[in-house]
């Protein structure tokens, strides 16, 4: 995606809520409500989240990816090593 094209924003953070919002209405479509975190980005259901999003960019080009957790096994962290996505608890 060129974000230099007159219908987006040169602003990853503009970039990164339009595909949480895509998120969001996709899972609305499962009537699954979500919502974003002021703090962490991705979407979350209450305290859990279920997207995560992650966006490159060189000269304006970006590449994106998301995953959405439907019913993650996390028993395969060694959570001494790993920390999903991050965040603590």
């Amino acid at each position: 995606l060129n974000l230099k094209t007159p219908a987006y924003k040169q602003d990853l953070h503009w970039y990164l809520r339009q595909i949480e919002e895509v998120i969001i209405q996709t899972l609305l479509e499962f009537d699954i409500q979500s919502n974003r975190d002021e703090i962490n980005t991705g979407v979350w259901v209450g305290q859990n989240k279920i997207a995560a999003v992650g966006v490159s960019s060189s000269r304006w080009i970006t590449t994106h990816g998301l995953a959405i957790n439907v019913s993650p096994n996390l028993d395969h962290f060694d959570k001494d090593i790993i920390t999903p996505c991050g965040i603590e608890g």
